[in-house]
């Protein structure tokens, strides 16, 4: 147990830290690759009108 020295767990700790931004950096990648998660809203058409302010009959 003489290698369980305060720098084997600094080791450690930025093993884990550098996993951890590695982890991130993927996430972030393919949530950019993906695209937007909700689509965009779009208004409806207005309905065509006619010269007299009526609808159009389609």
């Amino acid at each position: 147990m003489s290698f369980l020295t305060p720098q084997v767990f600094d080791v450690l700790v930025f093993i884990v830290i550098i996993v951890g931004l590695v982890a991130a950096a993927i996430r972030i990648r393919n949530d950019f690759r993906r695209g937007p998660r909700w689509p965009e809203r779009t208004t409806p058409p207005e309905p065509e009108t006619t010269t007299t302010g009526e609808e159009k009959d389609a």
